[in-house]
């Protein structure tokens, strides 16, 4: 029988599918065949690793040893458990008879086998994971009782009695088209907000122009009478009749039970029954908030039942209510915000301000006095991201935006409210002043009258 070819271990062996018995390439390293041990085969870990397995180039550093290669390929591999090469973190020479320390190597090599099995790597070569911190959007929601016109229509029911609410300074809202608030368009409005140091406007910035929400701005949207404040004084020690009548023994009514009340089965005389549409309308529409945790306001009582709503600018209070609910309240960024007051009107302020204005987002119908009765807008849920890619996009944004001015006919909503500044602009280099450009119009009027009359006397 001829000598018996050695089994090479394959860590080394040659990517050449011919091996002769004496392989003309030297391994420098010392190789054993397998060992039988209960039945099975084992190989044995390489003991002595030469120094000359080190690449080396003339003029450059010496590079790492191939061991290190050999041990990352080990870690993804479970079929080399058993053969680990000793480790060399530091370049120290080794003399070719001397072995590498026994100590370090089988601690290595524990380690090693037990990343292994696990299938994991070392924990030195082990990269940490970076952990994304998703952040909480702040969650928005108003209570604006968009429905209360329907209401308003189904319980007044005879045309003299729709007349009578007509002829309060809140009938216009009678024409009402179908329109919504969009919570997620309050909260754009609400993150373009400027800042700013006004208390008596809302001001917010969108492509590279400066948009101011006053309580002018306020009258022309909403039509309610906003003025001088008034002298009227409400009286909470006195006797209320409508109170009294329809919610006895309360000190406070909840706004639920006014809804509840209003939108139930009653049987009330036709002065009453405007009256308490009113006070529905004023505290579910004009002042919103959550129903189940606030009130009616006492003074909404006395001004319904004495008639003095006639002549209260309501448009003040409300304005007012709205602003502090707007400006400057996303500084601590919550994660869930209640808009009050009547967001409404800054919505329809908004649609006035842009050039043109996404069909999906509102349409305007008509041409009316006042101008939140010319919009429609859409039944569909309106997202954040899609406004912020859309109209309230930073760059590419094609819509062109702009104040808005009082018409001739819009003028007498203006006349009680006194003569505001409003800040520089950025746009600008001469501040706008909103009692100029009123007075201009004014001026312009009398000017084109007196031209007219002239005419006419030659």
């Amino acid at each position: 029988m001829g000598t018996p070819t050695p089994k090479i271990n394959r860590l080394f062996a040659s990517s050449s599918p011919k091996i002769g018995p004496n392989p003309s390439f030297d391994l420098h390293a010392f190789t054993q065949s397998p060992v039988k041990k209960d039945g099975k085969q084992h190989i044995v870990t390489p003991k002595v690793v030469q120094q000359n397995m080190v690449t080396r180039s003339k003029g450059k550093r010496k590079g790492k040893e191939i061991s290190l290669g050999m041990s990352n390929e080990i870690g993804s591999n479970s079929d080399f458990e058993d053969e680990v090469a000793s480790p060399s973190s530091k370049k120290k020479k080794v003399d070719s008879g001397k072995t590498s320390n026994p100590k370090k190597e089988n601690e290595f090599h524990n380690v090693l086998q037990k990343d292994v099995k696990n299938g994991q790597t070392s924990k030195r070569n082990r990269a940490k994971p970076k952990l994304k911190v998703k952040k909480v959007q702040t969650r928005f929601c108003t209570y604006t009782n968009i429905k209360a016109i329907e209401h308003i229509k189904l319980r007044l029911k005879s045309k003299k009695q729709l007349q009578m609410f007509r002829e309060t300074p809140f009938g216009h809202f009678l024409d009402l088209p179908n329109i919504k608030v969009h919570p997620q368009l309050i909260r754009s409005l609400m993150y373009a907000e400027t800042d700013n140091d006004r208390d008596d406007m809302f001001i917010i910035k969108l492509n590279g122009e400066e948009l101011f929400f006053g309580i002018r701005e306020f009258a022309i949207i909403s039509g309610l009478k906003c003025g001088m404040p008034s002298e009227f004084v409400s009286d909470h020690n006195s006797p209320n009749r409508l109170m009294d009548s329809y919610f006895p023994n309360q000190q406070r009514v909840l706004k639920s039970e006014l809804i509840s009340f209003y939108e139930g089965s009653i049987c009330v005389g036709d002065d009453d029954l405007l009256k308490m549409s009113i006070l529905y309308f004023i505290s579910t529409f004009l002042f919103s908030t959550e129903p189940s945790k606030s009130y009616v306001s006492r003074l909404d009582f006395d001004l319904v039942e004495s008639g003095e709503y006639r002549n209260y600018p309501c448009g003040n209070d409300c304005f007012y209510e709205t602003l502090a609910s707007v400006s400057h309240q996303l500084s601590g960024d919550p994660s869930y915000y209640r808009v009050r007051g009547f967001p409404l009107a800054l919505q329809v302020w908004f649609y006035e301000c842009c050039s043109k204005v996404d069909p999906f987002v509102a349409t305007r119908i008509r041409n009316y006095i006042p101008r939140i009765l010319n919009w429609q807008t859409s039944q569909d849920i309106l997202y954040f991201d899609y406004l912020k890619r859309g109209m309230f996009k930073t760059y590419g944004n094609q819509v062109v935006f702009s104040n808005i001015t009082p018409a001739n006919d819009e003028l007498p909503l203006l006349t009680e409210l006194p003569d505001l500044p409003r800040p520089r602009t950025t746009t600008s280099d001469t501040p706008f002043v909103h009692g100029s450009l009123f007075e201009a119009l004014k001026n312009e009027v009398v000017n084109v009258g007196i031209e007219f009359t002239i005419f006419n006397l030659f």
